[in-house]
């Protein structure tokens, strides 16, 4: 029996993709009784499958040339997405992180979860252990938001403000997070000063 897929004309000359299937039979003596085919018209489902490619693609590209640093964790929490901002801020290139589970070597010194780990697990009781200012978004359902001084971050500290939150199918089942990373150690240091200000005044 024989498989393939190919592009056929109807009889009204458009062209549609198509699965044809043919085999031999044997006639009552054993001899060859002749071939036997047929056509599955899979064009709709052929579109669809390009559309669904042309949306991933699509979405990858918005997530890969967006300014905000941002990864995306699959159920495994292995990184599918290490876009050029965060390279550009960790100092990480993307062909180190993306398959592995191992996004905190790029923030720490050792191992520990980040926030989008705690949305795939749903462990949110642990996050103050590792985390001492984290809250719920008010922005995004299910999300996350948490900030705090990274001392070695591509070779410097920053001060770092993260939200993560879930991807969902359209069955509402989890299949991936996202999380976003941006650096404001410029406002925090100016608030810094400004309480330092405010309180020499004060004295």
């Amino acid at each position: 029996m024989q498989v393939y897929e190919t592009c056929a004309a109807y009889a009204d000359g458009s062209l549609h993709n198509v699965i044809f299937s043919k085999a031999t039979f044997l006639a009552e003596d054993g001899t060859l009784g002749g071939l036997i085919g047929t056509i599955l018209d899979i064009t709709e489902r052929k579109q669809a499958e390009l559309e669904l490619a042309a949306q991933k693609e699509f979405a990858d590209n918005l997530v890969q040339n967006s300014t905000t640093p941002t990864f995306v964790l699959d159920r495994q929490h292995r990184i599918i997405i290490w876009n050029r901002a965060c390279e550009k801020l960790t100092g990480v290139p993307a062909a180190e992180m993306l398959g592995t589970d191992q996004t905190w070597k790029a923030f720490y010194d050792h191992k520990r979860p980040i926030l989008a780990d705690y949305i795939i697990d749903g462990n949110q009781e642990a996050i103050p252990e590792f985390y001492s200012s984290c809250s719920k978004s008010s922005l995004i359902p299910e999300g996350l938001q948490a900030e705090h001084w990274l001392p070695n971050l591509n070779g410097r500290a920053h001060y770092i403000f993260f939200t993560a939150a879930p991807i969902r199918n359209n069955r509402g089942e989890l299949v991936a997070a996202i999380e976003t990373i941006e650096d404001i150690t410029d406002r925090k240091n100016r608030e810094e000063q400004l309480h330092k200000l405010s309180q020499a005044v004060e004295q």
